[in-house]
């Protein structure tokens, strides 16, 4: 008679069976979630097919899982659904197999576990982006001055080094950025082993979190300040102790002590801060590190420095300071998502083990590196900059506003009151211009305006007129 070999993944259907078994009146052996090959030797059976079938040598074991004679379908959990019957693979004169009749299911599938530290997070993003804000309003935006980006763009060396770039883009970047952190170490006056470039602070600012927090580690900064670095914290499972803003500026003597209290592995510091525009000269920073305790990291969000005053002494060889840097905002590049850290050696071969080594793309790395060679453009950012921020800092005095100091491009106004912040920006928004404000008090009562470019700033103020005297 012959020889009967066939798989279960004929089928074509997987099978998820009770744990219950069955025992089938014709003895077939039957895997229930695995697909192993079985093989009938010839018998006395009309068919041919031994009652009891055989596994071949290229065939594992499987317990013995077969259909109800005369019972009840077999039960089936909640979270089952019902599908087609799967033919039982020996038929015979007896009729079909019971098998045939059973029913049969496939578990819908169960998502697997968080950690408990992301099953812990709220559903939040640090900003809500220009490009939601349209979709959710169906309203075009016309000035765009709420995210701090640089109104005069990138370099034009920088746009021709990118778009040359982009044409041979098949190609993956240096996943060492050599040449940009060649420069960057040239121009800064410290090593290449000094420099770690990634795709732009705020990776960098969660890459140094993973670096020095686990889950319940104590970390300070101040209530308001840069929401993203909470954000990437709060990621490794960092618990925050929080100073309010003194006289609309960071206290560094409250951060310093209640770091000191709290035993803070992470001291974060914006300077210039974003939102409040306020800066700290290099002597008063350094003053601030003397009075770290040894376990403790000063995290220093540089972010805005090349619109400060000062040139602080870059000493790469203190493994308490690691400064992040961005072009972002000078450099007119943030939508290429390029920025670097400075710091010491041990720390930049600790990133090499944890950061993202092609994650700063090719063409990304050859537009910073032009616009690095691009002194000239630069410095023209940071005088027409100034300008502007004195001009518009008139314009909101004139109204009976207060500007805030502000060593960065954009300023920071006291308005009054949180509700009528919102309400400014709820009425600017509906009238297509974009602006920012402070979440957190003493600054949610401000709002946040972008440096524009003259014509940019010449049209924010005719629309702003408009609104104010409806709020």
């Amino acid at each position: 008679m012959g020889k009967f070999t066939k798989s279960l993944r004929d089928t074509g259907i997987g099978i998820a069976w009770p744990a219950s078994q069955f025992t089938c009146p014709i003895g077939v052996l039957t895997s229930v979630q695995r697909r192993y090959r079985i093989t009938n030797k010839t018998s006395d059976r009309p068919n041919g097919y031994a009652a009891s079938p055989q596994l071949d040598s290229n065939s594992v074991p499987f317990p013995t899982v077969t259909c109800p004679v005369g019972e009840a379908s077999p039960q089936f959990s909640s979270n089952s659904v019902p599908v087609p019957p799967v033919p039982c693979p020996v038929e015979d004169s007896h009729g079909p197999c019971p098998v045939a009749k059973a029913s049969r299911t496939i578990r819908k599938p169960m998502r697997p576990p968080y950690t408990p530290v992301v099953e812990s997070l709220p559903a939040t993003t640090p900003f809500v982006g220009p490009e939601a804000l349209v979709r959710r309003t169906g309203r075009a935006i016309d000035l765009r001055l709420g995210a701090n980006e640089s109104p005069f763009g990138p370099s034009p060396n920088a746009v021709k080094a990118m778009q040359e770039q982009a044409a041979i883009s098949q190609f993956y970047g240096d996943p060492e950025c050599f040449l940009l952190r060649s420069e960057l170490a040239a121009q800064l006056g410290v090593g290449i082993e000094n420099i770690s470039v990634g795709a732009g602070v705020d990776e960098l600012l969660g890459l140094c979190c993973r670096l020095f927090v686990d889950p319940e580690t104590p970390i300070v900064t101040t209530l308001g300040s840069y929401p993203t670095f909470d954000y990437v914290a709060l990621a490794c499972g960092a618990v925050f102790h929080y100073v309010r803003y003194a006289n609309e500026a960071l206290d560094l003597g409250a951060l310093t002590e209640l770091a000191k209290v709290t035993a803070a592995r992470i001291l974060y510091v914006a300077n210039p801060d974003n939102p409040s525009g306020s800066w700290h000269t290099p002597e008063e920073i350094a003053e601030l590190r003397q009075h770290l305790a040894p376990n403790c990291v000063l995290l220093l969000d540089e972010a805005y420095a090349d619109f400060a005053p000062g040139t602080p002494v870059l000493d790469t060889s203190d493994p308490q300071v690691i400064r992040l840097r961005t072009f972002s905002k000078v450099h007119g590049m943030a939508g290429m998502r390029v920025g670097y850290v400075v710091a010491h050696a041990d720390h930049v071969r600790a990133l090499d083990k944890i950061r993202l080594h092609f994650g700063v793309n090719c063409v990304a790395q050859a537009g910073a590196l032009a616009s690095l060679q691009d002194s000239e453009h630069v410095a023209n950012v940071v005088r027409e900059s100034e300008k502007g921020r004195i001009e518009l800092a008139e314009f909101f005095d004139t109204k009976g506003l207060r500007s805030l100091p502000s060593y960065t491009n954009f300023l920071t106004v006291d308005v009054g009151s949180k509700p009528r912040a919102e309400a400014i920006l709820s009425r600017l928004l509906q009238r297509g211009v974009f602006i920012r404000k402070p979440g957190m008090p003493p600054l949610d009562g401000c709002i946040r305006v972008t440096i524009g470019r003259p014509e940019q700033r010449a049209k924010f103020a005719e629309v702003f007129e408009e609104v104010l005297i409806r709020v």
